[in-house]
């Protein structure tokens, strides 16, 4: 699914570049300068079949560069057309903020662009903000109904944290500096800027749509200090700077008479030679500070792959002796000599083994879910220890080092969560989480969904959302009780 949905947002966008600098007659020589450019980036793919967004950011990505290519095509050939006409393009133009929170960057410069194309038209505009805006609207009222917040649970988990430009600068140039990215944009840039100075107004807006939006995402990412895996979250706007460019016309390359016109030609040689380098030979270099993934910079992923599972794992089954199967492993062995009720604690990396009552049933408590929600499949309850899943962890203070896990839920919250009053601290968490707002938001998020509790809990969003939770349970009861 990740590769079709890839290569769908790279043929999109190549296609949205022909529209866009109308380039659609036949015996024209298409070169394909920023669709090299992306594929040559070995994380552009990496992270294509990763599991993230990444697939679905290209997809939605390159269809919104063939919308805006098309519309502007459109109103090159002198077609009457509406603002609010072609509704299905306006869908997808405001649908950022359902494939990744920040996208909304991309949304409203979208949608802005779609309002310049058309500013001879003034009706309409209504109807053409609902069409773009409706399904995100929708959704927001579906995630308050179901989530019982006003943003997702991993943007409450991921926020804060003992970083900024300086870490996020590195982790820029992570990405940057090991492929050579300088050299690639750079020459990309040169192009895309000889083309705009002969480029129409519609085409401009076009291109500023794609543009500026990436660069505000990437100056965002850096804002925040980035990410523990290194490029994850710069290769949807890495794409979508190269977007407009993906296809140019072979003229721009060499001139009526057949002569090579000398600086987009040397900048194209320049554009393969690094592409082929970048394809076949530079790579990141390793940097961990340690054993613990979560201590790596900005690297994780290639750590776990390198130093626990040898390959780039495709199967479950390459998980099975790396450290993320320890709790499943433990909790096979020992569930057979229980009732059924068990909690695998996984503090770090080693299973911690408690019985529970026969109805709790199988518990593990990870900082890793992943491949453990995977095998253990709906009959084991997870809880995520670093709080992306997990309702009462992301409202905790930040005590990580790591950009993206920056909370984590001690012994004492898990037993608390399970009604285990094993010591002082577990047994005041049992009692915070019985009293006021902290009940409220554990009923909200995890008792049975029906259509009172749907609306009972877009009424309490706003409230269960800025919640904040004392890592001490002493200091909780006092807080909540």
């Amino acid at each position: 699914v990740g590769v079709a949905l890839s290569v769908s947002g790279l043929w999109l966008a190549m296609r949205g570049a022909v529209h866009l600098w109308g380039l659609g007659e036949r015996g024209r020589s298409l070169l394909p300068v920023g669709a090299l450019a992306f594929a040559a980036v070995p994380l552009s793919w990496d992270f294509a079949t990763s599991g993230h967004e990444g697939s679905v950011g290209y997809a939605w990505i390159g269809a919104a560069a063939y919308v805006l290519g098309r519309r502007v095509a459109a109103l090159r050939s002198g077609t009457e057309v509406r603002i609010d006409r072609g509704r299905w393009e306006l869908v997808v133009l405001g649908s950022g903020a359902l494939v990744r929170p920040e996208y909304a960057l991309f949304t409203v410069s979208f949608v802005v662009a779609w309002a310049v194309l058309h500013r001879g038209a003034a009706g309409a505009r209504w109807s053409a903000a609902a069409w773009a805006f409706g399904p995100t609207v929708a959704y927001q009222v579906f995630r308050m109904g179901y989530f019982a917040l006003v943003v997702p649970n991993t943007a409450l988990a991921k926020l804060g944290g003992p970083f900024g430009a300086s870490e996020g600068w590195y982790y820029l140039r992570a990405f940057v500096g090991p492929f050579w990215l300088w050299v690639g944009l750079g020459a990309v840039a040169v192009l895309l800027g000889r083309r705009l100075a002969s480029a129409s107004s519609d085409q401009r807006v076009a291109v500023a749509a794609l543009v500026v939006p990436a660069l505000l995402t990437i100056g965002y990412l850096v804002s925040i200090g980035g990410d523990y895996v290194n490029g994850r979250l710069l290769v949807v706007p890495f794409f979508a700077l190269l977007a407009p460019v993906s296809l140019l016309d072979g003229s721009d390359f060499v001139d009526r008479s057949g002569g090579l016109r000398w600086v987009p030609a040397g900048l194209g040689a320049v554009l393969v030679l690094w592409a082929t380098l970048t394809a076949t030979s530079l790579r990141p270099p390793w940097d961990a500070k340690g054993n613990d993934f979560l201590d790596v910079r900005y690297d994780a992923r290639e750590l776990a792959i390198q130093r626990w599972v040898g390959e780039p794992p495709t199967t479950i089954e390459d998980y099975r002796d790396t450290f993320l199967a320890g709790p499943i492993k433990t909790l096979a062995t020992q569930l057979p000599s229980t009732d059924g009720g068990i909690l695998v604690l996984d503090d770090p990396y080693y299973g911690q083994v408690v019985l529970l009552p026969a109805e709790d049933g199988p518990v593990i408590a990870s900082t890793t879910i992943g491949a453990l929600g995977t095998v253990g499949g709906i009959d084991v309850r997870i809880i995520d220890r670093l709080a992306l899943a997990d309702p009462i962890a992301s409202h905790l203070p930040v005590t990580g080092t790591t950009a993206g896990h920056l909370r984590k839920l001690s012994n004492a919250w898990v037993y608390g969560r399970l009604g285990i009053e094993a010591d002082p601290a577990s047994a005041a968490a049992v009692r915070a989480l019985s009293c006021g707002d902290l009940q409220r938001l554990l009923d909200d998020t995890t008792g049975p969904m029906g259509p009172g509790r749907f609306l009972s809990n877009i009424l309490h969003a706003p409230g269960n959302t800025t919640i904040s939770i004392p890592a001490d349970t002493e200091e909780a009861v006092d807080a909540f009780c």
